[in-house]
């Protein structure tokens, strides 16, 4: 898989664990409404589950590093891209989170992304995904 990497962050004006326990505690409301499983622990198994433009997927990974409240890893492997499940075809999401005078800025990152598209794609996607986490977290 050709390396296009997927960029997209925002500022929460929130504390950084606060990021951190909407990203994983309520990960099903920032997923977008993708069910996920997960005790967020290094080596630990992660699935997300839900419907995507009306067909239904169940995605899984492995949680890589989890420093709270400052980084997160985790590889994602999606059946429906048709790509082998080999590592090679796992994308690894970075989640890093700085904060300063109660905000934080959360960085995020995709690697793996097959083309220039892909990457445009999926930053769009990420930052749906970082929005929902900034409005969850300043509830």
């Amino acid at each position: 898989m050709t390396d296009y990497i997927a960029r997209a962050d925002v500022d929460v004006e929130a504390s950084a664990q606060k990021v951190w326990d909407t990203i994983t505690t309520d990960a099903s409301e920032v997923n977008f409404g993708a069910e996920v499983d997960s005790d967020w622990r290094p080596g630990s198994p992660i699935t997300w589950r839900g419907e995507w433009n009306g067909t239904s997927f169940e995605d899984r990974g492995e949680i890589v590093e989890a420093d709270a409240p400052r980084r997160l890893v985790l590889t994602h492997y999606s059946p429906s891209s048709g790509a082998e499940d080999t590592p090679e075809n796992h994308h690894r999401l970075t989640y890093e989170l700085s904060e300063k005078e109660g905000v934080t800025h959360l960085a995020f990152s995709q690697d793996g992304n097959a083309s220039e598209s892909a990457q445009a794609e999926s930053e769009k996607n990420w930052r749906q995904h970082l929005t929902a986490i900034k409005e969850r977290a300043e509830a």
